[in-house]
């Protein structure tokens, strides 16, 4: 079976593209892909990808070179059985429709585009659709046996949040776990379990905010769902490098920092110079300053009642945190958050798949045991930086 997909100026699109056929139970022995230029990336990676999911295929680049006239040239020679038409440029996924010769031609339908641009099994597979697009048809996705491979990895965030995805495909996902009361309180906040009733106010507030180092603590990779409306705060980011520069040993309130420290750098892409002060005073003249100089209005995030009186009194938008509610759980974020204090097992239908543990600043120990659905491996291989 030949499985036939475009190049893209970003390598994860492709991937993602190939590894969404795979999953609708695709298993071809070629992949083509279809580029303009010579490739910028190395895309034999694919091979190894594709042998953690018991597929042995050939991944061959061809050169089409540029202009709608050229690519129908050569894409009218090519015989596929499927053709993958969501990477890439238009005028490229419509030659490859209009003028190659597929049995089947689809596309990955994708709400939030911007997701697309994270790993395969990062987004959550019910707001992804592959579309026959010749029969007007979904094509369903189905869990995917694994081959042996390394059973232990470490993963991030990112890493973890595609493996309970893809795990997600065999049944329903849950946590296990034993933990003491405050581990307990920390990691429902900083999952969503417990949220404030006053993130609809951060969600509809006007321009950009700053928040405070308990923001951070409180609200976790929660934070991520407001994109770049939140700016990085450099007296925020002095105060967690304060708290978390430290050699001494492991308490569970330095943990607790070490998450918020986490967050912080999980939500911003770069992190700033941090100010020679921290403290409430320089995060308000520092919300004053953004305040004055950006053409944006900038609100202040605190859950500090005597920070939101002060700022509140010189003038600045303040939404103060305070009244909480139940929320909708986050799983990645929260097996992530008490691997920081003790095991987590990740069950689905009732039976273990993974132990996730020893969360050490960035990543989390995570052990599969059952080889057959060994995600955490291919996890580890989509996110490993060379």
């Amino acid at each position: 079976m030949i499985l036939g997909t475009l190049g893209s100026d970003k390598m994860v699109t492709t991937v993602n593209a190939i590894l969404s056929e795979v999953f609708t139970e695709v298993f071809p022995s070629e992949v083509r892909i279809y580029t303009e230029d010579d490739p910028s990336f190395d895309y034999s990676k694919i091979k190894d990808f594709l042998r953690v999911l018991n597929v042995d295929a050939d991944v061959k680049v061809v050169r089409v070179g540029k202009g709608i006239s050229r690519w129908k040239d050569v894409i009218s020679k090519e015989s596929l059985d499927v053709a993958d038409v969501t990477p890439g440029r238009k005028y490229m996924a419509l030659a490859l429709h209009n003028y190659s010769n597929s049995g089947q031609v689809r596309y990955v339908y994708l709400e939030n585009e911007r997701k697309g641009y994270r790993p395969f099994g990062y987004t959550p597979f019910h707001e992804i659709k592959v579309v026959d697009l010749r029969q007007g048809t979904e094509v369903k996705m189905k869990a995917i046996k694994t081959r042996g491979s390394p059973s232990e990895v470490n993963l991030n965030y990112t890493g973890l949040r595609m493996t309970l995805n893809m795990l997600s495909l065999l049944g329903e996902v849950k946590l296990d776990y034993t933990s003491d009361e405050k581990a307990e309180e920390f990691c429902k906040s900083w999952s969503g379990e417990v949220k404030f009733k006053e993130e609809s106010e951060m969600a509809n507030a006007r321009g950009r905010l700053i928040a405070d180092t308990n923001v951070y603590m409180s609200m976790g990779p929660r934070l991520l769902y407001f994109g770049d409306k939140v700016l990085p705060s450099s007296s925020t980011y002095a105060e967690l490098l304060s708290r978390t520069d430290s050699t001494q040993k492991m308490s569970p309130e330095l943990t607790r920092f070490h998450l918020g420290m986490y967050a912080f750098r999980l939500v911003h892409d770069k992190v700033p110079d941090p100010s020679k002060k921290f403290g409430d005073v320089p995060l308000i003249n520092e919300a004053k300053y953004l305040k004055s100089e950006m053409s944006e209005e900038v609100t202040l995030v605190t859950g500090d009642s005597g920070v939101m009186r002060s700022a509140r009194s010189k003038g600045l938008n303040v939404i103060y945190l305070h009244d909480r509610e139940k929320g909708k759980v986050d799983f990645t974020s929260k097996a992530l958050c008490l691997s920081a204090f003790t095991k987590v097992d990740v069950n689905v239908n009732g039976d273990t798949f993974l132990n996730v543990r020893d969360w050490q600043f960035e990543t989390s120990k995570v052990r599969s045991l059952k080889q057959d659905y060994n995600y955490a491996y291919l996890s580890y291989l989509l996110t490993k930086k060379e």
